[in-house]
């Protein structure tokens, strides 16, 4: 699998985001020799608040939400994708093989980390391009 690139200058971008605590590309090399599990932690979403879509999701809802991922997690067959993918900011970051980049910094030819959903295995592959 190979990332797609986009810029999206002339779209309204919803900014409502919060960080999280990810580990550094050496963290993760050394997580996958030892076969451990790459954490990251951080808030996804906040119960029974106005969010940036007008949406209010109330917390019975986001809890039994969570609680069914969690399930997935503990059988090793969660995964992701980002939301809304139309939606990527040129702040967002990529991790690549220098380090986390800007989308507005990567190169034509850069290599970013992708999950091999088969091997469930962290690899480094080439952008197929970037428009």
């Amino acid at each position: 699998m190979s990332g797609l690139i986009s810029d999206y200058q002339d779209k309204y971008i919803i900014s409502e985001y919060y960080t999280f605590n990810a580990p550094t590309r050496e963290m993760i090399i050394e997580a996958e020799k030892k076969y451990q599990p790459i954490v990251m932690s951080g808030i996804l979403q906040i119960a029974d608040t106005l969010n940036k879509n007008g949406r209010i999701y109330p917390y019975e809802i986001l809890k039994r939400e969570a609680d069914k991922y969690m399930e997935l997690v503990k059988e090793n067959v969660a995964g992701g994708e980002l939301d809304h993918p139309d939606c990527n900011s040129l702040d967002t970051s990529i991790l690549t093989i220098n380090g986390w980049k800007k989308l507005i910094d990567i190169a034509e030819d850069e290599f970013i980390y992708t999950l091999n959903q088969e091997t469930n295995k962290i690899e480094a592959h080439k952008i197929d391009k970037k428009s």
